[in-house]
């Protein structure tokens, strides 16, 4: 199983990625509009959940959880797994992310 982002999330109606794609704005962004969405739900974007959906848009593409894992143990503390696969949980019922199946 994999996850990316969800199509309302991204911007789809140009080639990707653009020549001059701004990567850290376009994930910031998205960070920000996750957070809007979250407030407005009455939902906690966590930090373990905000770095987990970083890691996820970082590849603008599919990512697992293994993936997520090692990418967040690159800069810090190893999450424990059941910690990513509950935040990505709550990001997919937020509809910030989806499951794509994977072989």
């Amino acid at each position: 199983m994999e996850l990316e982002l969800a199509a309302s999330m991204l911007y789809c109606n140009r080639m990707f990625p653009e020549p001059h794609h701004d990567h850290a704005h376009c994930t910031a962004e998205l960070l920000s509009r996750a957070e809007r969405t979250c407030e407005r739900r009455g939902a906690r974007l966590t930090g373990q959940r905000r770095d987990v959906l970083n890691c996820v848009a970082q590849s603008h593409s599919a990512v697992g959880a293994y993936d997520i894992i090692e990418r967040m143990a690159s800069r810090g503390p190893r999450p424990a797994p059941i910690t990513v696969y509950r935040a990505l949980d709550f990001l997919e019922a937020h509809g910030l992310v989806h499951k794509i199946e994977s072989r």
